[in-house]
């Protein structure tokens, strides 16, 4: 990008002024490239058959959940933020959409680092269930109210937190992390403990698909 060239003097120092006017462009291009990506995403499960067809990942720390860290995670170097991996020593091995997977998982540390606090940490724990795989993403930071949950997974609902109205954002990331969590048969969760921490959970059965009628209402009412 042209104008972060400029901010980070790679053509000369600028003068105050002009870094505010730079950092001001970059901000609304980041905004813009924040909504496009969403809203195709929301395109794109949106127009999904209601059976998706699953595949077997052989390695799904590999082949998923790094992925998804490298490209939710990119400003984690930005903000001074460090992660913390707890994953399986074993190859686990899932049967999944991965590209899906891949969307829901990088919007959970997308917003663990959006949201987090400043130098905080991430930790981004993978686990092998009773039922299938949990992935769960933790972050340092304001996290929400109780009352607010009820709230986090609906299509373009955003928190209306202090700190929330300071970030860019469509309200449509964790929309989509619940519908990618129940396409799959499984389902999404969160937890916080206001003004330290927040932690976003999402669980697929394995095979995709196989709870029981009232686990599966239990399990989608979040």
């Amino acid at each position: 990008m042209d104008a972060r060239v400029l901010s980070e003097a790679y053509l000369g120092e600028l003068a105050p002024q002009q870094r505010r006017k730079v950092q001001r462009i970059i901000a609304k291009a980041e905004h813009v490239l924040l909504l496009a990506r969403d809203y195709l995403d929301l395109t794109r499960i949106d127009t999904l058959s209601p059976d998706p067809q699953f595949h077997e990942v052989a390695d799904f720390v590999a082949e998923v959940m790094e992925p998804a860290i490298e490209i939710g995670g990119a400003q984690l170097e930005d903000r001074n933020m460090w992660i913390t991996r707890e994953f399986p020593k074993a190859l686990l091995h899932v049967s999944c959409e991965p590209e899906l997977l891949r969307i829901a998982l990088g919007n959970l540390m997308s917003n663990a680092v959006k949201y987090g606090k400043e130098g905080g940490e991430v930790r981004v724990k993978v686990e092998r269930t009773r039922i299938g795989v949990r992935v769960t993403v933790w972050n340092e930071g304001p996290g929400f109210p109780a009352e607010s949950k009820p709230r986090l997974f609906r299509r373009f609902s955003r928190l209306q937190t202090f700190e929330t109205k300071q970030v860019p954002g469509t309200g449509i990331g964790l929309y989509s992390v619940w519908r990618i969590a129940k396409l799959h048969g499984g389902h999404a969760d969160a937890e916080s403990e206001e003004g330290q921490w927040a932690e976003f959970t999402i669980e697929i059965p394995q095979p995709p698909g196989t709870l029981d009628r009232d686990t599966m209402e239990s399990f989608l009412s979040c």
